[in-house]
């Protein structure tokens, strides 16, 4: 869903607007605030703020949280194995971003974007003599380009692909011990699909 609707803006931002003589379309001017969510298939529960700095960049801070739990039972003909085994799992992450619009103001606009991305996740998980608990930091370099969409000057939807380096560092504790493990990559990404009110 995410790649039609960034491909649908592509197309659309190389569609002159209705107004040919080259002013302003509905996209918001230099100085609007607005508050940014992501849209149910666009990557999680997530909620951000925007700002233009100037007609053609846009300062965001974004916050996203996650928790998941689980629970199942296990049965055994050895009493002492016969338990309940559970899971929990929470995360975090926080991503400054700043776009930097290609064209003037207008219905659809193309933009590039570059971002920093911190991450926390903790992983609690039941075993058998014990808990096991996984904790992960990541750090995320992104730059790329997107699209966003202006139905009003007020309303925004937007998303955006690109090259993404992360360095990710996973501590285990558990009753047999601990143990750490790091690594870097280097991978494609594509944004949460947002929905941004501008005021």
């Amino acid at each position: 869903m995410r790649t039609l609707v960034l491909a649908a803006c592509a197309l659309l931002a190389l569609v002159p607007t209705a107004n040919a003589s080259g002013q302003a379309g509905g996209a918001p001017s230099k100085g609007s605030w607005g508050f940014r969510f992501n849209l149910p298939e666009g990557g999680g529960a997530g909620l951000g703020a925007a700002h233009f700095i100037t007609e053609q960049t846009n300062l965001g801070l974004d916050i996203v949280f996650a928790y998941s739990s689980s629970e199942d039972e296990r049965v055994s003909n050895d009493p002492d194995a016969s338990r309940t085994r559970g899971s929990s799992r929470w995360e975090m992450r926080l991503s400054p971003e700043v776009r930097r619009y290609i064209l003037p103001r207008r219905v659809v606009r193309p933009f590039l974007t570059a971002g920093l991305t911190g991450a926390y996740a903790s992983t609690n998980v039941d075993v058998t003599d014990g808990t096991s608990q996984r904790t992960q930091w990541r750090t995320m370099l992104e730059a790329g380009v997107g699209a966003e969409w202006f139905p009003t000057e007020s309303v925004g939807f937007s998303g955006s692909t690109g090259i993404q380096a992360e360095y990710r560092r996973a501590d285990q504790d558990d009753p047999e011990g601990q143990g750490q493990s790091s690594r870097w990559r280097v991978n494609a990404f594509r944004s949460a699909l947002f929905l941004t009110l501008y005021f």
